[in-house]
């Protein structure tokens, strides 16, 4: 526990007029005596002058070529880290595993120099495991069993076509055909009373790029019918929403690309890429919620190792596990853009949760020069394509104040600019997420189900179809897949993924010209495991990649390449190495249009900003640098490294509550600034100041220029709530610069508080009374304020008795906050003086200006020189002038 603040008032000079002698020895007299017997003033003090000055010195405080070598963990007892594996509940100091692939291909005389590598993961504190356990253990993951599946429609593929065989017996009259109307993006309905003609339209559809009706694949149609004849109709301005009425029946049927003649193909043809994202998913929770997918990896692995390196057959696939992967930042979109563009800058000030980016992410920058070198690029999420989230916010064509049609020619538009040919069944999501009750699946439902099926079983579907016809044309692919299954708050979600992913993977077996790279930006963010864990905090900061490289796609990238990626599964790396390594690996084909176009991009974006990243342009292709450590990644604050011993975990000391002070001070005066100050009445609204009640996982690191780096947990707990905020704050201590708040990340939920938080307000910031939406009175009294102060408050001589001077401090530093309870507004400034502290502020005096009932954070600080103590020198000056 953190020690209380100590006394800090010792001698205190009034100057507003000339007092006589005893006027002034009767009030130190008072003090030398409440001094005498211990007493403790607390942190707040009563300034009831106009000017007055505080000197208060603290304590000191105590306080060649390359062989190939298998790593095979089976003989480890805890190879299987699957949640089964993941520790006994009772077993508490059990060892947790790091996690990581069996039958790893390595190179051994890089495995046994890899004794002095710069970055090892973190050590997970022992019973982690047991609590990853008794959060995330099921019996069996959820099913979608508790839904009735209706098969209307079905598809079987022939050697020169698909044929479509359709049984409307369950329909009461018709079936309704809704398919995707080009020209306003939005679903248009047909009726069909006979299923020959069902089957008729739907192979039109398949065979046809456009039908006679108008109507265009775009992978996916809806059928609908009534099950039971109640003698209504189905007219058109019902289809979307009969569907979730559970007398209907309700099918989403996956179509097909068209089957069209193979190209010529030779040998030095572009090899396919594949990404498959999943959003929000740690490595580590990679590993416990999908055994069944790291089963087949390992499997991949294992027959990879079986042949010998002349007699490797064309189905081998080496599967390479990236085990020290740094997340850039706890959020999507910064990880994408870097992903496509290479873009990140640690200093700028992300735009807030619920804003636009201030510009769109970037993929034109990797699919535009694929694309001019003959590439066909799909993008697919599972996210509806007419809310807010996903692709509508990436590339900024969602806007509420637009009509469907409006939305349709923005999408259209914003698609061409991005280089993406086809979103596929993207378009289909909207129905299912509607049918599951919600917008977005960012907070529930526990499964998503459509028709007995999961949701993201049908993107995978149509993801098989589309590889598949594609490499029958001999046309190169790039597919990028995006699932959020495991962007929600229980972490158990992700555990339906795992059997649609494992038969996904055995597919791949059989595309020999596709690299496959499965990754996550980023662990889940939310919920009880990081709420209430230090290894699910530095989770968030540490996502998955694993590279799938056929034995063809092996042979063209090259000896010393492949070289580089196995030895560079044990250095770490950030999502920016994988984008280099992209648009580097066409570059060893022999087509010279990808070399020589692709290479310059790649080339170009390494800008001059990012070469601190110590960053190649062939990425991954080339040996990352043994030493390496998160100095030379760029972490946008907050972000934890993931590496052991860069940063050190500290007792809760006094010194780090000054800092939590100083953070609650300023994050206090942000929100009084976006509720506008006097026009909220009195400088309130519904969003309350932050009260910081504890402090916890504290981490310190040092940085190049003698600074220190510090990350800590802010406990707030208000209107019955507990909050978490996560802060990083920057201390210099060798140069003549101010405290700073780099960043702050919310950890608890926050968006209930939307239905009670000041519009203007980021809601990131604001805890608000969920009971009670309506504004804070415009009227404030002493006794409201002070209520649910524990402390006393120093009254001395005469004066304004509304003015406060609140000043908490320890032996480590200080922070001043001032109040004014006063009926007319007030002005003034603090000058502060003092010996070995860091300020916050460095241009003295501190100018402030208060509307009545209005309290502002204005300085703070903490011991520079751990050795020495510190003294400090504090003059307030104000004057109350009248309020309108």
């Amino acid at each position: 526990m953190v020690k209380p603040f100590h006394r800090l008032s010792l001698y205190i000079m009034l100057k507003r007029k000339r007092l006589s002698l005893w006027k002034l020895l009767v009030p130190l007299i008072l003090i030398l005596i409440l001094l005498k017997f211990d007493v403790h003033f607390g942190s707040y003090f009563h300034v009831e002058t106009e000017s007055v000055l505080f000197f208060s010195p603290v304590r000191q405080f105590v306080g060649s070529k390359n062989t190939y070598t298998t790593l095979d963990l089976s003989d480890d007892l805890e190879h299987d880290y699957g949640i089964d594996n993941f520790g006994d509940e009772n077993e508490v100091d059990k060892e947790c595993p790091i996690p990581k692939l069996r039958h790893t291909v390595e190179i051994k005389e890089h495995l046994e120099s890899d004794n002095q590598v710069g970055c090892r993961r973190v050590k997970p504190l022992n019973g982690s495991c047991s609590f990853a356990q008794k959060i995330f253990k099921r019996k069996e993951p959820l099913t979608c069993n508790h839904q009735e599946s209706f098969q209307i429609c079905n598809i079987k593929e022939q050697p020169d076509r698909f044929d479509v065989h359709c049984n409307i017996s369950i329909c009461a009259k018709t079936v309704s055909l809704g398919a995707m109307d080009t020209h306003a993006g939005t679903l248009t309905w047909s009726t069909f009373y006979d299923a020959r003609k069902l089957e008729h339209q739907i192979s039109d559809m398949i065979v046809n790029p456009r039908t006679a009706e108008g109507l265009d694949n775009y992978g996916f149609v809806y059928l609908e019918c009534k099950t039971k004849d109640d003698g209504s109709s189905m007219d058109a301005h019902i289809y979307d929403h009969y569907m979730y009425d559970i007398s209907n029946a309700s099918q989403l049927l996956i179509l097909p690309p068209a089957k069209q003649q193979a190209k010529q193909t030779t040998s030095s043809d572009a090899f396919n890429l594949n990404f498959i994202f999943i959003d929000s998913v740690s490595r580590h929770h990679f590993f416990r919620s999908l055994p069944k997918t790291v089963r087949v990896l390992e499997s991949m692995n294992a027959k990879y190792n079986l042949k010998s390196s002349q007699n490797k057959e064309d189905l081998t696939h080496l599967v390479l596990d990236f085990e020290l992967v740094q997340s850039l930042k706890s959020r999507t979109f910064e990880s994408l853009q870097a992903l496509f563009s290479g873009y990140v800058n640690p200093n700028e000030t992300p735009f807030g949760v619920l804003a636009y980016p201030p510009q769109p992410l970037k993929t034109e920058s990797l699919f535009q020069p694929l694309k001019k070198a003959g590439y066909q690029t799909l993008w697919l999420e599972d996210l509806c394509y007419m809310w807010e989230w996903g692709l509508p916010k990436d590339l900024k064509f969602h806007n509420e104040s637009l009509t469907a049609r409006e939305t349709w020619n923005n999408i259209k538009l914003a698609l061409q600019k991005a280089g993406i040919d086809s979103l596929g069944i993207t378009y289909a999501h909207c129905q299912i997420l509607e049918a599951n009750g919600v917008n977005d699946h960012f907070h529930g439902p526990d499964t998503v189900c459509y028709n007995g099926r999961h949701q993201h079983s049908y993107s995978l579907e149509y993801l098989k179809y589309y590889q598949t016809e594609m490499i029958h044309r001999g046309q190169p692919f790039v597919t990028f897949f995006e699932t959020n299954v495991g962007h929600e708050d229980t972490g158990t979600r992700i555990q339906t993924l795992d059997t649609d992913l494992e038969n996904y993977l055995q597919f791949l077996i059989s595309q020999t010209n596709t690299l496959t790279i499965i990754f996550s930006d980023h662990g889940n963010t939310y919920g009880n495991f990081v709420e209430n864990s230090l290894e699910g905090r530095i989770e968030i900061f540490h996502p998955f990649m694993f590279m799938l490289i056929p034995q063809r796609v092996e042979n063209q990238i090259g000896q010393s390449a492949m070289n580089a990626l196995i030895e560079n599964q044990h250095r770490l790396c950030s999502i920016l190495d994988l984008h280099h390594t992209i648009l580097s690996l066409p570059t060893l084909k022999s087509n010279d249009y990808v070399k020589n176009v692709v290479m310059a991009t790649a080339v170009a974006n390494i800008s001059e900003f990012n070469m601190q990243f110590n960053v190649s342009s062939f990425g991954l292709l080339r040996p990352i640098w043994k030493g390496r450590t998160c100095d030379v990644i760029p972490l946008i604050m907050p972000n934890l490294c993931i590496c052991d011993g860069y940063e050190v975990a500290m007792k809760n000391d006094s010194y780090y509550l000054i800092l939590a002070q100083y953070a609650e001070g300023i994050l206090n005066n942000e929100i009084q600034r976006q509720q506008g100050g006097s026009s909220s009445g009195m400088g309130l609204g519904n969003c309350q100041r932050l009260q910081v009640s504890q402090v916890q996982n504290v981490r310190q690191s040092r940085l190049s220029d003698g600074s220190l780096s510090i990350k800590m947990d802010l406990v707030i707990i208000q209107v019955g709530k507990k909050e978490i905020l996560f802060v990083a704050l920057k201390v210099p201590l060798n140069t003549a610069k101010p405290l700073q708040l780099v960043k702050f990340e919310r950890i608890t939920p926050y968006s209930q508080y939307s239905k009670c938080a000041d519009k203007t307000v980021n809601l990131q910031l604001c805890v608000c009374d969920l009971t009670n939406h309506k504004p804070v009175r415009n009227s404030v009294t002493q006794s409201a304020f002070l209520k649910d102060v524990d402390q006393k408050v120093i009254r001395s001589g005469s004066g304004a008795e509304c003015v406060y001077l609140i000043k908490k401090s320890n032996e480590n530093g200080f922070s001043i906050d001032v109040l004014n309870m006063c009926r007319k507004s007030m002005k003034g400034n603090l000058f502060v003086y003092v010996k070995n502290v860091v300020l916050s502020a460095l241009r003295m005096p501190v100018e402030f200006r208060l509307v009545p009932g209005e309290t502002k954070f204005l300085v703070a600080g903490v011991r520079r020189n751990q050795s020495k103590k510190i003294q400090v020198q504090i003059k307030l000056n104000y004057t109350l002038f009248q309020w309108y």
